[in-house]
């Protein structure tokens, strides 16, 4: 029999008011219930504000790393990592009935085999780092395989001096990116290939380096965001104040280029957070994190207090390792639905076939292209410039089901000769591009009429003209002293 306690309410923390009005929205946070026996998987459920055991205490022993867990919604497994010797550990998300606990490979002879993991649903694979403690941390991509415990890495080699949070990493499943702050910096890989796609220093926003950093990143699959928790520390510690007096924020970063796009002008809350004890619910907008005595939830589109629910008794650490169950409530966005296009160049000529790259684990939909064209093919064959959406769909034990999409941009390739030095930049621009078939064209380059139009097969098929071709296709545009440019003409 699951035992239930019922958990109290609180409407106030640090500075922020938060309003009963918004506490009736469902969903179900998993976490480890560490106790004097041990280790068993709980279930909070927020609408209800009760705190469930569903498996037993004691499933497994101590020795767990703070945050290094996830949760895969759709088979219904909680992971998590235990320490000396290292395991996997992997429990049934619905009973709490352990699954699994297996040895994780050290094939890179690491002083930590494995932490910071991360469940990619798309791949059924699970992300992570193995570390070496000489030179202030050194860290390396690796992936484990969550039935066997078997490592593989994934970048070439270690990353030196990345120091970090224990927990503090997220992933981009769809978009095959591993995110974790190190070093100060916010460091993001591509998990399919290995490669450093960003290692940025994070901003200062309070001009006192010193006096700040930041800590669990998550990462909002619907918007392409990044949220974090923003640290700002006292410039001398009040040994006749309260415990704790550095203030909390919460940011939003863009993953692309590691910029904070907007922040809380108010503290959310005071520090007492234990490390990586965070995450967000996509689907409706929300922050979870644990800070002492308390698990705090945020809304993430202004940073407003949703609600905090004071800890259960008789528990050393109720909400160890909490994960939020994204498909505890019906999934309301596709995943990807806001993400930029990915921008593919094309010389408009050669064979040029796209991947859907949406994953093995989903089912594949198909693809839109221009015009309305679709296909169900795996791959697509590119025959000309524009907008193409591909999706698929993954479904849950529970029945509910996440629809992904990508949306690929097919842009003319940026062709340049080998004239470097021209007086006027500005005469040498050239637009609209693409632009319609006989449309005059108003850029400087058209006014000029110095433009000629050189067709795929290097034919010159106009010159000295303000007005595009007739025919529609792919041109290069040269001009006296001007870089060649190449112009769709549609």
């Amino acid at each position: 029999m699951h035992s239930i306690r019922n958990l109290l309410l609180l409407f106030t923390v640090a500075t922020a008011t938060w309003f009963c009005t918004s506490i009736t929205a469902q969903g179900i946070i998993l976490s480890l219930n560490h106790d004097a026996e041990g280790l068993g998987l709980a279930a909070t459920d927020w609408s209800a504000l009760t705190y469930t055991m569903l498996g037993e205490n004691g499933t497994t022993t101590d020795g767990y790393a703070s945050g290094v867990a996830d949760v895969d919604c759709f088979g219904e497994r909680f992971f998590y990592v235990l320490a000396n010797p290292y395991r996997l550990v992997t429990l049934d998300a619905v009973t709490g009935e352990l699954l699994s606990s297996v040895m994780i490979d050290n094939p890179l002879d690491a002083d930590v085999p494995a932490t910071n993991i991360a469940y990619d649903w798309t791949d059924d694979k699970l992300y992570g780092i193995c570390h070496w403690y000489d030179q202030f941390t050194n860290v390396q991509l690796i992936s484990i395989d969550p039935a066997t415990g078997a490592v593989e890495p994934v970048s070439d080699g270690p990353d030196y001096g990345s120091d970090y949070g224990s927990g503090n990493s997220d992933i981009d499943a769809l978009g095959n990116r591993y995110f974790m702050f190190g070093g100060g910096k916010l460091k993001v890989w591509d998990t399919g290939t290995g490669d450093m796609l960003l290692n940025s220093a994070l901003p200062t926003l309070f001009g006192a380096s010193n006096l700040e950093s930041y800590t669990h990143p998550m990462y909002h699959p619907v918007e392409d965001k990044l949220y974090a928790l923003h640290m700002l520390y006292p410039e001398s510690y009040d040994f006749n104040g309260p415990l704790f007096q550095t203030e909390l924020r919460l940011v939003r970063i863009d993953p692309a280029t590691g910029e904070v796009e907007w922040y809380t002008p108010e503290a959310v809350s005071m520090d007492g957070i234990q490390s990586g004890l965070c995450d967000i619910d996509p689907f409706n907008n929300r922050i979870f994190y644990h800070r002492v005595g308390q698990l705090v939830c945020l809304n993430t589109e202004d940073g407003s207090g949703i609600g905090a629910a004071s800890e259960p008794d008789m528990s050393i650490s109720p909400w160890a390792n909490l994960q939020y169950h994204d498909l505890s409530t019906p999934p309301t966005a596709s995943v990807g639905a806001e993400a930029e296009a990915t921008v593919i160049p094309w010389d408009g000529a050669s064979l040029l076939t796209l991947p859907h790259g949406l994953g093995s684990a989903v089912e594949f939909e198909g693809w839109t292209g221009a015009g309305g064209v679709s296909s169900d093919a795996e791959f697509w064959t590119v025959e000309e410039f524009g907008t193409l959406h591909v999706s698929a769909t993954r479904t849950g034990a529970s029945g509910e089901t996440v629809t992904v999409e990508r949306t690929f941009q097919i842009v003319p390739e940026e062709v340049t000769n080998d004239i470097a030095d021209f007086e006027d930049r500005n005469a040498c621009r050239f637009y609209p591009n693409p632009v319609r078939a006989g449309a005059a064209v108003d850029s400087p380059l058209g006014v000029s009429g110095l433009a000629r139009w050189w067709n795929a097969n290097g034919s010159l098929v106009l010159g000295g003209t303000k007005t595009a071709p007739q025919q529609q296709g792919l041109y290069t545009v040269t001009a006296p002293g001007c870089p060649a440019q190449r112009v769709v003409v549609q």
